[in-house]
């Protein structure tokens, strides 16, 4: 049952309805995009040339990061979730990783970061 024209006052038979969607059907199927569009473009070598100057040899995003944001991949995504009724069922001797945990390791590794960014200054001063 169509709603739209339920409640309109129209009769349209279901005969001139199919014939109308086949009318709007055929329209649809006869339009096409520009032939511009649908010929494969040569790409320039200029283009390509340019692009890979600014970018490097690689096109990929990940190739071209620096070691500060290559870190990130090195990194835990998320600590496993800890549930605190669970921590009270958990044996004695097994401690859960929780909020506070992480944030201690990352601490910690910023220090050893500091630590080594420290150290590479030394180093180059001393060879300067």
């Amino acid at each position: 049952m169509d709603f739209l024209h339920a409640y309109d006052g129209d009769d349209v038979s279901d005969g001139e309805e199919a014939g109308a969607k086949g009318a709007v059907k055929r329209k649809l199927a006869s339009l096409t995009a520009p032939k511009d569009l649908l010929l494969p473009r040569e790409e320039d070598e200029d283009e390509d040339a340019g692009v890979s100057e600014l970018l490097g040899g690689s096109k990929r995003i990940v190739d071209r990061e620096s070691e500060y944001h290559r870190r990130r991949l090195n990194r835990q995504l998320s600590p496993p979730r800890v549930d605190p009724f669970a921590m009270a069922a958990a044996p004695k001797g097994k401690r859960l990783r929780g909020y506070g945990d992480a944030v201690r390791e990352a601490n910690r590794e910023k220090m050893e970061e500091a630590e080594l960014r420290e150290r590479q200054e030394q180093v180059r001063e001393k060879e300067e």
